[in-house]
């Protein structure tokens, strides 16, 4: 970038071209140009060979009618001879050659030139064809590349045909992905196995606290203790079942999708949440048609509009709104959901990290003023995150004007 503007360079492809094309050019007049001294010097030197000047009195004795002057035959390539002085024979012969020259090596040049400009167009476009041929498994790599995310690592070059370096590149490239493939695996194993093996602990917690919170004998100071760890370990609870939805989107096999109707799947998870939106008197206005379809896995799909709506609730304003829009688009639906809510202190990138619970100017700490909101894992965006990528679509996050945010889910229409 120079001066304020991108520099957009040719494509490797183009370039590659213009290297060949350039190599032909100049290989093809360097050529010509040999052609053309070559022929000039023949054609002198068969010039030089067809006249044989003599003098007259050693060809024909009597045809010398004054001894004391000396007279020259000119004898052309045909075997004709005439007499001459010897300035008009060399006349003769300079023009002679000049004229046939100049006539063959001008025509010799105007041929060539033709010939040069039409096998230059053939070139380029033979140039360009063989620029495309290596570069066409090249992109079969980047098509791919672009294709793989770290929830599906299954797909593999595989490519066929010599054993060149663009075969060792697909080779490699493949090698690497099943590398990630084994350490992506195991990582959510270990997620997984970790939190079940969390599950049976912090259950055996809350039961104690729950038992020891019903006794009449508990002091109001250590009720309180109670309460807190109670509300602590509800926490935890959250966050371990956080982590095996997450732990189980990513390592999920590939889901079995259809087209579906998103507005039903809408309208079921505003009413499992109303509740929690009327309790902090947030309105909900769903806008979306009942036309629009995308190709999705119900639950799935479940799981990432209900993190986006519960994320819109959390971090809402007291009697704040929430919008849920759908558009159609020729080859997508576009999901939004828009909420009010305090104005973003961070780039709203930070916050489809896992365990990124957002600025504390973001935190609805209250309802109403006096109750209090239970924080949330810090993995409910990563968990939509990884459910819309597994649908083959994306989440776009953009803080809201006058705060909030604004969430934009974009899915597959079609297979």
């Amino acid at each position: 970038m120079s001066g304020g503007r991108f520099t957009v360079r040719p494509g490797f492809r183009l370039r590659l071209t213009f290297v060949f094309f350039a190599v032909f050019v100049v290989a093809a007049a360097a050529l010509l140009i040999i052609e053309y001294g070559v022929v000039s010097a023949l054609f002198d030197r068969s010039l030089a060979n067809g006249f044989v000047i003599t003098p007259a009195e050693m060809i024909d004795p009597s045809a010398v009618s004054d001894p004391s002057a000396t007279s020259w035959i000119v004898q052309s390539g045909d075997g004709s001879s005439r007499n001459s002085d010897l300035v008009a024979t060399f006349s003769i012969v300079a023009d002679a050659q000049a004229a046939t020259r100049d006539e063959v090596l001008n025509g010799l040049v105007l041929w060539s030139a033709l010939s040069l400009a039409v096998f230059s167009g053939l070139g380029s476009a033979v140039a360009w064809w063989l620029a495309g041929r290596p570069l066409r498994r090249i992109r079969d790599v980047t098509a791919l590349a672009q294709n793989i995310s770290e929830h599906d690592l299954t797909d593999r070059l595989a490519l066929a045909g010599p054993r060149d370096e663009i075969r060792v590149l697909g080779d490699t490239f493949d090698d690497m992905l099943a590398r990630l493939q084994v350490a992506f695996e195991s990582q959510g194993v270990f997620i997984a196995n970790a939190s079940h093996e969390l599950r049976t602990p912090i259950a055996v917690i809350r039961t104690s606290l729950e038992v020891a919170l019903r006794r009449p004998s508990v002091s109001p100071e250590v009720r309180t203790g109670i309460e807190r760890a109670l509300r602590a370990n509800q926490r935890s609870e959250s966050l371990i079942s956080s982590l095996l939805t997450l732990a189980g989107v990513q390592n999920a096999d590939r889901p079995s999708k259809s087209s579906q109707r998103i507005l039903p799947l809408v309208c079921s998870e505003i009413e499992a949440y109303a509740g929690q939106a009327l309790l902090r008197d947030i309105v909900v206005l769903n806008a979306c048609p009942a036309s629009i379809t995308a190709v999705i896995d119900t639950s799935l799909f479940e799981l990432l509009f209900t993190n986006l709506l519960s994320n819109a609730i959390r971090y809402n304003h007291y009697a704040g709104s929430i919008t849920i829009e759908c558009e159609e688009r020729p080859n997508a639906a576009i999901l939004v959901i828009t909420n009010t809510g305090d104005i973003l202190g961070e780039p709203v990138s930070d916050l489809l990290k896992p365990f990124h619970r957002g600025a504390s100017t973001r935190l609805a700490n209250q309802i109403g003023g006096s109750v209090s909101v239970t924080p949330g894992s810090g993995l409910g965006l990563a968990i939509a995150t990884s459910a819309a990528d597994s649908l083959g679509g994306t989440l776009r996050l953009q803080p809201r004007e006058g705060g909030g945010m604004r969430a934009e889910v974009v899915l597959p229409r079609f297979e």
